[in-house]
């Protein structure tokens, strides 16, 4: 039909006159400045309805760009208008426009489409075409006072995000990414580990946008899914209109209790215990700290703090420093400078200190802390120190620095699911990891699983049964097959005979010769878990439970795809396998 009507209008004088490649540009051009031209219309104009006249502005710009005759262009709007406003190709690389030329709210008396326009300046961050000049465009109801952005409208200070996935993410005030672009982006964070750093590097961009983008992808897809509109304040900086936000997601994710992490980088304490900032640091003591210190004024303790700070600048802190430069890169998620991003660093504990007093005065020892697994509730963290005088020496600790958290513990079904993930302070107790298996699976239409797989579960085993804890009752303990060949003794006798996964047969293939699943599935998973450390280890609480949810969550789309793909049906418990709760 369209091609009817262009043809028909080639009879006229003034179009037989013109090239074709001038007419292409004249169809081309006016089409991709549709949205303008409606905006200078009339109040009372329609959208559906093709304007009758060209405003000046652009009856002066076409002869410009496309070479024709001043006075053609009217005719040959007149001719082809329909042909060019019948185009669905109405948005442009270099201007964006919010979705509705109407206000929408139904409370307004408005009924006349806006036509109060500001256009901005602005950087497009396209996958494509890369960072390029482009115009945003605004429209403001004058009954409402509504404000229709891009990606949303604000009204009493408020943020209204549009249904659906944007074509393109606005994450500062002058600078918006195309979805395709950020899509990219979280793959590589998902499969590649890569930090928002070096993505920003390799588009041209900043590392904040990169991590506003993530943000603001995520949780608009998080909000469709549950028919949501996402809502964030208007007033503030970008990290802060979303950490409401952010927050509220964790919570409908997270099964375990919420997790308490610094404020900042710079404090040693959470928020409940930021009052232990003025009490000295070494363990026990109740004393005020001296102004400009940590420690009180007892010389011991003075002494000790003296001896940590001389550590920080050993030569052991240096290869720390140098092993950390290798891995990650402060400024990708303390968003400082270097300089004080190292400050930060440095104020971190991440071995295992303390110190002696004794008769030849205060020794500081340390040692790398590397982790554990499965910690019964009743080892002791105190130790005898080799140099021990005849008189003895008394041991301190202290917390001079940050502390880590221990580590992150999940659940993960045999074919890769992870099924929950929490959070450990201090160490990897049993008395944890019970509280943790049994949390989440009492929630609402959990079922218990039939075994549980755990590197240390002869520990875990023995505890059950010497609590009496009846809810692991019907519930097979072992350890997995790596951990119990490498990692536990033959003579441990306990472990070998009831820990032994060679005791469930129904874990076996019908012909004894290995496993129906890979028993060290969650090993991998943490060795995928841990190439995020580099990028999480300066995060605030909220955005680092927010990322590895993340993570997690696509990890488990992806996995669950691959499972389909192989005409399976994960999720579908064949009606023989199904155990009732005991």
């Amino acid at each position: 039909m369209l091609l009817v009507t262009l043809v028909n209008a080639l009879d006229e004088p003034v179009l037989q006159s013109l090239t074709i490649s001038q007419l292409v540009m004249f169809l081309s051009i006016s089409s991709n400045l549709k949205r303008y031209i409606q905006l200078v219309q009339p109040a009372s104009h329609r959208s559906s309805t093709t304007p009758f006249h060209l405003p000046f502005s652009i009856t002066s710009f076409l002869p410009e760009v496309t070479g024709m005759p001043t006075n053609s262009v009217s005719t040959c709007w007149r001719l082809l208008k329909e042909v060019t406003f019948g185009w669905q190709h109405n948005l442009t690389l270099v201007t964006l426009y919010p979705p509705t030329n109407a206000c929408e709210n139904i409370d307004c008396p408005r009924t006349t489409e806006l036509r109060k326009v500001e256009a901005r300046q602005i950087v497009l961050h396209t996958l494509d075409n890369g960072s390029q000049p482009a115009w945003a465009v605004h429209l403001y109801c004058l009954d409402c006072h509504r404000n229709y952005h891009i990606n949303f409208y604000v009204c009493d200070g408020q943020r209204t995000y549009y249904p659906g996935l944007p074509t393109y993410l606005q994450v500062s005030e002058h600078h918006f990414v195309e979805r395709r672009l950020a899509e990219m982006w979280t793959n590589q964070h998902l499969t590649g580990s890569c930090s928002g750093t070096n993505l920003a590097l390799c588009s041209n961009s900043y590392t904040e946008h990169v991590w506003d983008a993530f943000v603001l992808l995520a949780l608009l897809r998080d909000h469709a899914t549950h028919s949501l509109l996402l809502v964030v304040p208007h007033v503030g900086l970008q990290k802060d209109r979303f950490q409401a936000a952010m927050q509220e997601r964790n919570e409908r994710i997270d099964t375990m209790a919420s997790l308490r992490l610094l404020i900042t980088s710079r404090h040693r304490f959470c928020k409940s215990h930021d009052h232990l900032h003025n009490v000295c640091a070494v363990n026990a003591c109740e004393r005020l700290v001296v102004e400009g210190r940590k420690t009180c004024g007892l010389p011991a303790h003075r002494t000790m703090e003296a001896l940590s700070i001389a550590k920080g600048k050993s030569a052991f802190s240096l290869r720390e420093r140098l092993q950390r430069h290798r891995v990650t890169s402060p400024n990708d998620t303390v968003g400082a400078t270097s300089a004080l991003a190292q400050e930060h660093v440095d104020d971190l504990e991440e071995n295992d200190e303390w110190f002696t007093l004794g008769p030849d005065g205060v020794k500081h020892h340390y040692q790398r802390n590397e982790g554990c697994v499965g910690v019964p509730d009743d080892v002791t963290e105190e130790e005898t120190c080799p140099t021990k005088s005849n008189e003895g020496n008394r041991k301190l600790k202290a917390q001079f620095g940050r502390r880590r958290t221990h580590n992150e513990q999940t659940l993960v079904r045999p074919c890769g699911v992870i099924l929950a993930r929490a959070t450990f302070f201090g160490a990897e107790a049993v008395s944890n990891v019970l509280e943790f298996v049994k949390k989440v699976f009492s929630v609402p239409h959990a079922q218990k699983p039939e075994h549980f797989i755990y590197d240390t579960a002869c520990d875990v085993k023995q505890q059950v049964e010497a609590r009496g804890d009846e809810w692991w009752k019907g519930v097979g303990m072992c350890v997995d097959v790596w951990h119990l060949l490498n990692k536990h003794k033959t003579t441990h006798d306990y472990c070998q005979k009831n820990c032994n996964p060679d005791n469930y047969p129904e874990l076996m293939n019908e012909d004894g010769t290995g496993w129906w699943f890979n028993t060290s599935v969650a090993e991998q998973i943490n060795v995928w878990l841990g190439s995020y450390h580099a990028i999480c280890r300066e995060m605030l609480p909220v955005k680092f439970n927010f990322f590895l949810d993340e993570m997690i969550r696509l990890r488990n789309v992806t996995t669950i795809a691959n499972i389909e793909a192989k005409g399976l049906r994960p999720g579908k418990l064949p009606v023989g396998l199904i155990q009732d709760e005991v």
